[in-house]
């Protein structure tokens, strides 16, 4: 009887013959040089994926804040008892905070995203990390500002119109990969 000898590549390994034998592969793969970038990559995507989970949750908040004034407009409605409407210079007032916060956001990111000669690569993701942060809690202000007009006010439109324009920012200036990727290669970004 004649006995084929087999031979498999598993993980780098050559396997031959019968009985198992370890010899490593040297193929014409190489991967001198991609470990660095893998690291690179893979550093990226842990810190975006735990940026995206800070960003939604935030975001989950507004949602909250939306259902808090539900369960309160119900209970005032119930009770009959709804606080005077008679803060209508207030309103403005209010409005334009919310606005300034949208330019502050700017401004905030701006500032935290500029580079300098001696930023490495991990210090670039710092920034990147530091201004998500920055720019979701400063995003966030508009809708608590609504919040704070339906408490004392019950203005129940104007609280909408803010928390809706809340979530239309951070949405605008959610992690992305591909923004990510774009602002820590090149020294032009989207941001």
């Amino acid at each position: 009887m004649h006995s084929k000898t087999k031979t498999a590549r598993i993980f780098g390994f050559t396997l031959e013959g019968t009985a198992v034998s370890l010899v490593p592969f040297t193929g014409p793969i190489s991967t001198r040089g991609k470990t660095k970038a893998m690291e690179t990559k893979l550093e990226l995507n842990k810190e975006l994926r735990t940026n995206v989970i800070v960003s939604a949750a935030t975001m989950v908040s507004v949602f909250l804040y939306m259902a808090v004034v539900e369960i309160i407009k119900v209970r005032w409605q119930s009770t009959g008892q709804l606080p005077p409407q008679s803060a209508a210079p207030m309103k403005e007032v209010f409005y334009g905070a919310a606005l300034f916060f949208l330019f502050v956001i700017r401004l905030a990111r701006k500032a935290i995203l500029k580079k300098t000669r001696g930023d490495d690569y991990r210090a670039l993701l710092h920034k990147l990390k530091l201004s998500n942060l920055v720019t979701f809690a400063l995003c966030e202000v508009p809708a608590v500002v609504g919040l704070v007009l339906f408490i004392r006010n019950s203005l129940y439109k104007e609280f909408y119109i803010l928390a809706v324009c809340s979530l239309l920012v951070m949405f605008i200036y959610f992690p992305r990969y591909r923004h990510w990727e774009a602002w820590l290669g090149k020294a032009s970004s989207f941001y």
